[in-house]
Order: C-alpha cells, then structure tokens, then sequence
C-alpha cells in the first residue's frame, strides 16, 4: 500500500516543522496586535454545505472534495 497526501494537500514534516511554527506565530501575533483572535473550525463539513451553496455540478463538489460515509448510510450528510 503506497501512502500518499490527498491532492490538494502538504504534509509538514518534521524538519519543516519550526519554519511553519515560526510563520505561524508571526501571523498570529500581527493577528492580535489587530484586534483579531483566533478560532479552530472542524476539519470537515457536511457535503450539504457546499452543494447548497455552489451546486452539486461544481468542479470543487465535483473533483476538490472526499466524501465520507458512514456504514449503513447512503450519504454523509
């Protein structure tokens, strides 16, 4: 079984890890000086989300996105 990144996607290993953190940070911390904060949102969403809001045909339903099902459900949302 070959491993490989979902397209679209970069993993940050662990020697590129205190770049991202330093870039991170540095972002964050103009982030405050300007009166924003910081949030976490999930990693994924309902399919429905976006189907509803640029169409089911879209390239970015069509070919950008995963569906996960759940066992015994004909769709994840």
């Amino acid at each position: 079984m070959i491993l490989q990144t979902p397209r679209g996607t970069k993993d940050i290993l662990p020697e590129d890890q205190r770049y991202f953190k330093f870039i991170q940070e540095a972002v964050e911390r103009q982030a405050g000086i300007n009166g924003y904060e910081k949030i976490e949102t999930p990693i994924f969403e309902y399919q429905s989300l976006f189907t509803k809001a640029i169409g089911e045909d879209s390239d970015i339903v069509e070919k950008e996105m995963y569906e996960v099902k759940r066992l015994g459900e004909e769709r994840s949302d």
